[in-house]
């Protein structure tokens, strides 16, 4: 099955009406070409209130969410620099929502700005779900790294790249200059790597620290992230979602 959450464990509050989607992963070789949802809300009736799909036969980046005029609003991102994404390297995906506009930023360049129309709040009274295939629940074959929603939607081109395994930045400069030096430091451990096969298994070791492991430990420190300083000491330091912890980290369909 696909990881799934009740929404409003997730988030209790719903979503802000602007913020930051920002997410570093990699297909595998049996899911560049699937078409799918990186990440979906639905309500109750299994009606869709939000969602990121990759169209991987078309080589798209879709955002789609609940129209408050009409069924639904969505921004299609497709171009050349998009089709770049579709390999099996280590890419991050940052998507800023705005009242008005949804920009994409791959692997921190800003690839495209698109209008959108109004948005109605999110039903939180369904589910959550990570890497299911558009038109059942079959799970996508991917690695996910890390997966952060941010209540600023400015936070999408503050992010740094220097974190990606295929990225231009040596190991050693990784661990000074990446989120580990970051205002958020105190609440994030210093040089941590997660690291989560989604829909299979792993095909060769890795070092990095169990997912599992680590909420069950973040547990020990905070029933819920936090807000991350104000706005007037870090004015660059985006504040995070209210999003609650699973409250047990052996259930294999939770992760949030």
């Amino acid at each position: 099955m696909p990881i799934v959450q009740q929404t409003e464990d997730v988030f209790p509050q719903g979503l802000p009406d602007e913020y930051a989607f920002v997410t570093t992963f990699k297909f595998r070789k049996t899911s560049r070409r699937e078409d799918w949802y990186l990440w979906q809300i639905f309500d109750k009736y299994g009606i869709p209130q939000v969602s990121i799909r990759l169209d991987g036969e078309n080589k798209a980046v879709e955002y789609n969410a609940v129209g408050l005029t009409k069924d639904a609003v969505r921004a299609v991102f497709k171009n050349e620099e998009v089709d770049n994404l579709f390999d099996r390297n280590w890419h991050k995906i940052a998507l800023s929502v705005e009242a008005k506009a949804v920009s994409l930023y791959l692997d921190c360049k800003l690839i495209q700005t698109l209008p959108i129309g109004d948005r109605e709040d999110i039903d939180i009274h369904g589910k959550t779900v990570i890497g299911k295939r558009l038109y059942d629940s079959v799970p996508i074959d991917f690695d996910l790294q890390r997966m952060m929603i941010y209540c600023d939607s400015k936070h999408a081109e503050l992010e740094t790249c220097c974190d990606l395994p295929n990225g231009p930045v040596s190991e050693s400069d990784r661990q000074d200059t990446c989120l580990c030096g970051s205002p958020l430091q105190e609440h994030v451990y210093h040089g941590f790597h997660t690291h989560l096969t989604v829909g299979g298994h792993s095909s060769k070791s890795t070092n990095h620290i169990s997912l599992w492991w680590a909420w069950a430990t973040l547990l020990d420190k905070m029933p819920i992230i936090p807000h991350c300083f104000l706005r007037d000491i870090f004015p660059f330091s985006p504040f995070l979602c209210p999003v609650q912890l699973p409250s047990s980290p052996s259930d294999g369909n939770t992760v949030f």
